[in-house]
């Protein structure tokens, strides 16, 4: 996965991954205790022994979390490779300085980490406000997954893998807790003043970062919290506590499970992945896995219809990716399967169409292999090419809508299927601009005249099939 580049350097907003096997204290410290046992209450699980939680001056917890070293030579020309790679696919633009994007993501917003190198919390500052609270229990959330399921093995699965997908595992579950932490534990007075809370750190985040760093290193950032809490919420609603932990013992292998939660809770498993060749002249080409649904989502919103950007994306079966170097140019070469010839061809159209709104079509060549396979090469078309449009950034409420409500439909008794197509065709209609701004869409009766006969349409096909 192309954005594994990044993985190096300090703990990375949320875990390190070298299990050192330190001593534990005794006890829990005061103010931590109250959140560990609420923890376990809302998880369902104890915690095996305590976990160290040091507090520190915003400063040097900054300092813990960033980056600042000199990247070497061939670590400077590594970054700027992948830096071509996003442009090539047109994810981003002009000069990328991915070190210091990255620091700028780790630095802001982060309020605390669990590290399973030396399994502790750090926690930034020394005030326990209420959006402290919530994050300690986000990071207990993973202290607790690691005495139980091992996180340095899950992350060094996904190593072995090349994707992310128990990380979206890891950090659904944590965000799970984490929102029911904050429906069941907080006083309605407590919710109002967090959600003042998280409203200004937000305002704060956005101010330091959108628009300062490329849109998909956001979205790479946050997509394993928002696509994971929803999936996991759907997984607890079909088969309660004993699924979840069921996938933590045997996690899944392809990040779109998240996407797509029917396959984890149908416990599908990817194609075997497309195959790639090394082109002839090419140099320092190397194999990067799996390129992964959201990346496929996010470059296609970036220039087409978002509902049709979604529905090729979902017909994903498995897929593969590369870089390399031709003609002194970064290229990227995508393999794509579909799950069958007409989900195939939906998907050849629209790559066909993000090819013809890219700034430099000759950069970029869309080749139908088979019924069922697509390949996609691009080559970077230089610094001084306006690439981005920053579509992408809206278009994700349309699989996120589609996750909650999905989720939301099953805990209400629906079977996951029909929940899942119900969903799916209920916001069909709607743009991503009224699911955005208009929180009383949902209680018109255009949307829930649409919902009802969504939910009529999918138990006829339920049934059908």
């Amino acid at each position: 996965m192309l954005c594994l580049a990044l993985g190096g350097g300090a703990a990375v907003a949320g875990y390190s991954l070298v299990d050192r096997g330190d001593k534990f204290p005794k006890q829990w410290e005061p103010r931590i205790e109250p959140l560990a046992r609420e923890v376990e209450r809302l998880r369902g699980l104890k915690f095996k022994h305590a976990v160290t939680t040091t507090f520190y001056p915003d400063a040097e917890f900054t300092e813990r979390v960033t980056n600042d070293d000199e990247p070497s030579e061939q670590d400077r020309a590594d970054l700027d490779r992948f830096a071509g790679a996003f442009r090539a696919i047109g994810l981003a633009e002009g000069d990328v300085d991915l070190q210091r994007d990255s620091n700028t993501l780790r630095g802001s917003g982060v309020l605390a980490y669990y590290d399973t190198d030396e399994k502790r919390i750090h926690i930034r500052g020394t005030e326990m406000t209420l959006s402290v609270q919530v994050t300690l229990v986000h990071e207990l959330t993973h202290a607790l997954q690691d005495q139980h399921f091992d996180l340095a093995k899950l992350r060094a699965l996904d190593a072995a893998n090349k994707t992310e997908a128990s990380k979206s595992l890891i950090e659904g579950d944590a965000t799970w807790v984490e929102d029911e932490y904050i429906e069941r534990s907080l006083s309605k007075k407590q919710r109002r003043d967090y959600e003042q809370e998280s409203k200004k750190g937000g305002e704060e985040y956005d101010d330091e970062v959108v628009g300062k760093v490329p849109d998909i290193l956001i979205l790479d950032q946050q997509a394993a919290y928002q696509f994971g809490s929803a999936a996991i919420a759907m997984l607890r609603n079909e088969g309660g506590q004993r699924a979840v932990d069921a996938v933590f013992r045997k996690p899944p292998t392809a990040d779109f499970v998240m996407m797509n939660p029917i396959w984890l809770i149908e416990d599908r498993t990817k194609l075997n992945a497309p195959e790639l060749a090394k082109p002839d002249r090419a140099k320092n080409y190397e194999l990067t896995g799996e390129f992964g649904a959201a990346w496929w989502f996010s470059m296609l919103s970036e220039r087409i219809d978002f509902h049709d950007a979604l529905e090729a994306t979902d017909s994903w079966a498995s897929d593969s990716s590369a870089i390399y170097e031709l003609d002194d140019k970064v290229c990227v070469e995508l393999g794509w399967d579909g799950t069958d010839r007409v989900a195939t061809e939906n998907m050849d159209q629209a790559l066909r169409q993000w090819r013809e709104a890219m700034p430099d079509t000759r950069a970029v060549v869309v080749t139908r292999v088979d019924d069922d396979s697509i390949k996609v090469k691009a080559c970077d078309p230089g610094r001084a090419r306006s690439a981005v449009t920053h579509r992408s950034r809206d278009a994700f409420v349309l699989p996120l809508f589609r996750a909650g409500l999905a989720a939301a439909l099953v805990d209400q008794g629906a079977p996951p299927h029909t929940a899942w197509c119900t969903a799916d065709e209920a916001l069909k209609p709607f743009s991503v601009a009224e699911l955005n701004s208009n929180s009383e869409l949902f209680e018109t009766d255009r949307y829930q005249r649409h919902l009802r006969d969504s939910a009529k349409l999918c138990k006829t096909r339920s049934v059908e099939a």
